[in-house]
């Protein structure tokens, strides 16, 4: 069935043969080859990695009956961040209603019944831990620990006064990142699969599109904000050594 992007033509013999994959990468020797399914190899691959992997923490509530949403339904997440985008733009501008609308219509088209989005920042939490599940989930979860002592503390408090005044530039940086990052996820997604489960890619394997100039637009301006928001890094260890946020050893 042709949905969009292409069209039925009659068989060509001994015409070229072109392997293209929208979500993984494949070895040079397969290029060219009639029948070939390198995908099969990958998801074997994937279904073995997702056994050695803690399971999300967002699975736990909601039961394995509900095949059709997060985090069981297939990750479209291309699909779900078109509707988040809009919220999100909806949000900053003020016009807190339809942005709320469009939260409630992705609740209902992506969320089960009883786990229903709750507001904007719960929505970019879920999608966020869901794109970023099983590899980072870990790594999220030691850096929590490892700022539990500092709860509650006057430094804590220090912090948060600083942080209440530069949230908002700050969340516009994550989403003007996550819109260019979407922007090219054709692209990324080529090798997103594998990355999230923490899996190598082969040496020589390559993509089967490539937009070099997106994919080098996205890596600068991520590199351009790392800079500005790694300093909360720096913050946070200051604290955990005993002193106020701002003040350096």
């Amino acid at each position: 069935m042709c949905v969009e992007n292409r069209a039925p033509i009659d068989e060509v013999v001994g015409a070229p043969v072109v392997y293209v994959d929208a979500n993984f990468v494949i070895s040079p020797e397969h290029q060219g080859e009639d029948r070939i399914f390198p995908r099969f190899a990958h998801m074997d691959a994937m279904h073995e990695a997702a056994k050695r992997t803690k399971p999300s923490p967002l699975a736990d509530p909601v039961p394995l009956t509900n095949w059709n949403h997060r985090p069981y339904r297939p990750p479209d997440y291309g699909a779900e961040w078109v509707m988040l985008r809009k919220a999100w733009s909806l949000s900053r501008n003020g016009k807190t209603k339809l942005s709320e609308n469009q939260i409630a219509a992705a609740s209902a088209e992506f969320y089960p019944p009883g786990h229903a989005l709750e507001n904007l920042e719960n929505w970019i939490w879920r999608f966020t831990s869901l794109l970023c599940t099983p590899e980072y989930t870990p790594l999220f979860d030691d850096g929590i620990d490892a700022f539990e002592p500092l709860r509650g503390s006057p430094l804590w408090d220090y912090f948060n006064r600083f942080y209440d005044g530069d949230a908002s530039a700050r969340g516009k940086r994550y989403y003007e990142l996550m819109k260019d990052f979407f922007g090219g996820y054709s692209e990324f997604s080529q090798v997103y699969f594998l990355v999230v489960q923490g899996m190598p890619i082969r040496e020589r394997y390559h993509t089967t599109s490539t937009d070099f100039d997106a994919v080098e637009m996205f890596y600068g301006k991520a590199y351009e904000q790392f800079t500005f928001l790694i300093e909360y890094l720096a913050m946070l260890n200051n604290m955990l050594g005993g002193r106020p946020y701002d003040t350096f050893r």
